[in-house]
């Protein structure tokens, strides 16, 4: 609410504690060259006045930690029983949707310590996502085809967590597309998005089933591809790019994407498949934040059939409710949910 108002509430501060009348300031929105207006012998340009208004004057922008609670239920600070949630190691290649693939088991909560910045403002609404800056404590490890197929339902089992805090309205993963709206990165204009290509030969193909918009299951045993019995992939082809070829390296939104608050390149998943669909092979990948990248990482190679992963943090993307109050706290630097 407060971002979406913000300019109207500085231009009433501007005619009143300025000075600056009406009329002078709508000569200065019809580009009016040089406006100038006189408060107490002084002359001086609108533009450097606003100027100066806009640095002093103080509303959530992206980049700016705000306190929240995954654990707070209610404005006077109760808390609820904490949620949690545990991914247990499974190294089985199965078709349950709960598999991770990996050896190693890790859990979640509402109570886990975390550090929100602010990722996007709607404009329009004034509703705010937050980012999870340092990601989960705990990581997660997702291996194999079995980590390829569920990562996106895993990965949103675990947000949701930290989604019903006072203010929110859900929680799910970050994906490609957050980021990329931020960076500004557009994969079809760089000639990747979508890409279809068919084999004829090789036996390490799966198909993926969906139930309610979540992968259910994969199949198995695995598909032979044949001259006679061609199968055809359709996927989100895979890419990588450096964050400073988009960011400046000195912007907030590069620092809270790439780094944690300890100044430590972040690793952590994104909710969003990829493959790289080569002529006679192809990889399953899970795209990821990476060494100052986004990148993605192999979990399956179909050219031999045996799959890879990665041990990397969850990164939660929290929706607060257009309607929620922020107030600044100029001792710890942050704003405070009312």
């Amino acid at each position: 609410m407060i971002k979406k108002h913000w300019k109207k509430i500085l231009i009433i501060m501007a005619i009143l504690i300025l000075g600056i009348s009406v009329g002078v300031y709508a000569a200065y929105l019809l580009d009016a060259t040089e406006v100038t207006y006189n408060k107490s012998g002084t002359t001086i340009t609108v533009k450097a006045a606003l100027d100066e208004l806009y640095a002093k004057a103080r509303y959530p922008k992206v980049g700016d930690v705000v306190n929240y609670n995954a654990n707070r239920s209610d404005a006077a600070g109760n808390t609820y029983a904490s949620g949690t949630y545990t991914y247990a190691a499974n190294t089985t290649d199965t078709t349950a949707n709960d598999y991770t693939g990996g050896t190693t088991s890790s859990t979640y909560s509402s109570e886990d310590s975390m550090v929100w910045k602010i990722l996007d403002i709607n404009n329009e609404t004034g509703a705010i996502k937050l980012l999870a800056a340092n990601g989960t404590p705990a990581s997660l490890q997702l291996e194999g085809r079995a980590g390829w197929a569920y990562c996106e339902n895993i990965l949103n089992n675990i947000s949701e967590v930290y989604g019903h805090g006072y203010g929110a309205t859900g929680a799910r993963s970050v994906t490609v597309e957050d980021i990329n709206n931020v960076t500004g990165y557009n994969p079809v204009a760089n000639g990747k998005g979508m890409h279809t290509q068919t084999y004829t030969s090789g036996s390490y193909f799966f198909d993926l089933t969906y139930e309610n918009g979540k992968v259910k299951s994969f199949s198995n045993p695995l598909i032979t591809a044949s001259t006679s019995s061609p199968y055809t992939l359709t996927e989100d082809m895979s890419y990588s790019y450096e964050g400073t070829d988009y960011l400046s390296n000195t912007a907030n939104t590069y620092f809270m994407i790439f780094y944690d608050t300890n100044w430590n390149f972040r690793e952590y998943f994104l909710a969003s498949r990829s493959a790289y669909l080569g002529s006679t092979f192809f990889n399953y990948q899970v795209r990821a934040v990476y060494a100052g990248k986004v990148t993605s990482r192999n979990f399956w190679y179909g050219s031999g059939g045996y799959g890879d992963g990665e041990t990397f943090t969850v990164c939660p993307l929290v929706s607060l409710s257009s309607g929620i109050q922020l107030t600044w706290d100029s001792t710890n630097n942050r704003w405070n949910i009312n």
